[in-house]
């Protein structure tokens, strides 16, 4: 991102400007649905502490965020659990850690055919009128919503990884013996760091990027797969 911006930081702050409102709401939508799927679980920690919320202010994590501007993967504040409060605490911890990245997933598919839906109408109104105010608009939207499903694939793959801290180990721990998986968590303070230097090193952000687009693409046919019925 810093060469982007010396070599034309007019375009890389639009770019910016357009790939924010995809990243708040990703993190929210994620945060927020890990703290639901504990409440509906019997657990009310995070919606007692106000973690299920829309609101992005409370769930962004400055250096996670910055992540998500260059990397497009990242990372928000962690929502508490109380695994005490679950009836069936491997079952529900498991399920409570896919919630975030699944909603991601799913709300990428929804931003994706947002996008697909404002370019058929700037195409058409392009078409028509030509260059219009109203076909900017179209335009500006259509890339917003194609960076928001971005963001989104981007977050929920990474949170995948079954590497602590992300979702992925939780539920991959959810199946460990319980002396393995603490002995593995007395490293959790280290994964973030590590995971870090692999994607700045782009030993994980090259396959990561490689995986986003992958599901990209299949979303993407199948929207217009979809939107081909009815047309």
């Amino acid at each position: 991102m810093l060469s982007a911006f010396l070599e034309n930081p007019t375009e890389a702050l639009i770019d910016l400007l357009l790939t924010l409102p995809g990243i708040l709401l990703a993190v929210a939508a994620h945060e927020s649905a890990h703290g639901l799927m504990a409440y509906k679980l019997g657990d009310d920690t995070a919606k007692l502490s106000g973690r299920i919320s829309l609101d992005p202010l409370k769930h962004v994590d400055l250096f996670g965020l910055i992540m998500l501007l260059v990397f497009h993967v990242g990372w928000a504040k962690p929502v508490n659990v109380n695994v005490r409060n679950f009836k069936k605490p491997e079952r529900d911890m498991c399920l409570t850690a896919l919630a975030g990245p699944v909603c991601n997933l799913i709300l990428s598919f929804i931003m994706l055919l947002f996008a697909h839906l404002f370019f058929l109408a700037y195409a058409a109104n392009y078409l028509k009128f030509g260059s219009t105010t109203f076909s900017t608009v179209l335009e500006v939207l259509t890339s917003i919503f194609q960076y928001a499903a971005v963001i989104n694939i981007g977050l929920g793959v990474f949170n995948f990884i079954p590497f602590p801290p992300l979702d992925g180990w939780k539920v991959l721990g959810s199946f460990l013996p319980a002396k393995a998986y603490f002995t593995v968590m007395r490293f959790e303070r280290y994964g973030m760091i590590l995971l870090i230097l692999l994607l700045m090193t782009g030993l994980l952000s090259i396959p990561l990027n490689a995986a986003v687009n992958w599901i990209y693409q299949i979303e993407g046919d199948a929207i217009a797969g979809i939107i081909s019925l009815f047309a």
